[in-house]
């Protein structure tokens, strides 16, 4: 009896320390930066049997700061790995097996509608497609569009505000500043859906879970800029005509 009781113990041990391999594994696949992975050894200790505060003081950090990684970390969803890196440097690019994704984001200068929609590569079609989706949605009210100077907002995509009569103006180069709304959103579509284990590699899955976190964040989510009223409610006080601020985020 206690044979078979340590038997199974020892197999256990066995699949939890191949699991830990593996994120570790994952991790350099995923090229996270060496703090990054520092953060994922402090995890894989508390796995081991430690208590919070035994892996606070063994790595020299406070309980706090241990909780508030460990809480990014879902061990499910091993692109959840991600989540360990520090958001304050708000990475753009990450690498999968060498795969890189592209997310259009727009959103409107003052009532804050945002929208997005990930592709495999940041082609002026795609920002054409981008751009007739965008159209769709607002029902044509788009009178312009402002962007950064990257080719993908060349030839197609300028073809297609030719046709659909939108007014294209460009930021300077180098000046984030000039798109501080869509800067914004950048930030919060980072830190609030793809840093929290939703990024996908498949643009198809993805952007379905894109779409439901886009309802939730234009028709449900309240903004504080907009004295606590969700984007919707508040467009409404507004000219149905509205400004758009289009950009590209790198993720993978």
């Amino acid at each position: 009896m206690y044979k078979s009781k340590f038997t199974f113990f020892k197999i256990k041990l066995i699949k939890l320390l191949e699991e830990y391999e593996r994120w570790r594994r994952v991790s350099k696949e995923l090229k996270l930066s060496r703090e990054a992975r520092l953060r994922l050894d402090w995890i894989i200790y508390y796995y081991e049997g430690n208590t919070a505060i035994q892996t606070a003081r063994h790595y020299g950090v406070s309980k706090k700061t241990f909780y508030k990684w460990f809480a990014q970390f879902d061990r499910d969803n091993l692109y959840s790995l991600y989540c360990l890196e520090d958001k304050s440097k708000d990475p753009k690019r990450v690498h999968w097996n060498g795969l890189k994704r592209y997310i259009f984001t727009a959103v409107d200068k003052y009532g804050k509608v945002a929208y997005a929609r990930m592709y495999k590569n940041k082609s002026s079609k795609n920002g054409e497609d981008f751009l007739y989706r965008l159209y769709y949605l607002l029902d044509g009210q788009i009178p312009r569009v402002g962007h950064d100077n990257g080719t993908e907002f060349e030839k197609y995509f300028k073809s297609a505000c030719q046709k659909l009569q939108i007014e294209q103006y460009y930021s300077r180069v180098r000046t984030l500043k000039d798109n501080p709304n869509d800067e914004r959103f950048n930030r919060t579509l980072q830190e609030e859906f793809i840093q929290l284990g939703n990024f996908h590699s498949d643009p198809e899955v993805f952007n379905r879970k894109l779409t439901e976190w886009l309802i939730e964040y234009n028709f449900h989510r309240p903004h504080q800029a907009l004295n606590y009223q969700t984007p919707l409610e508040f467009s409404k006080k507004l000219p149905i005509c509205c400004n758009f601020i289009t950009k590209i985020t790198e993720s993978a």
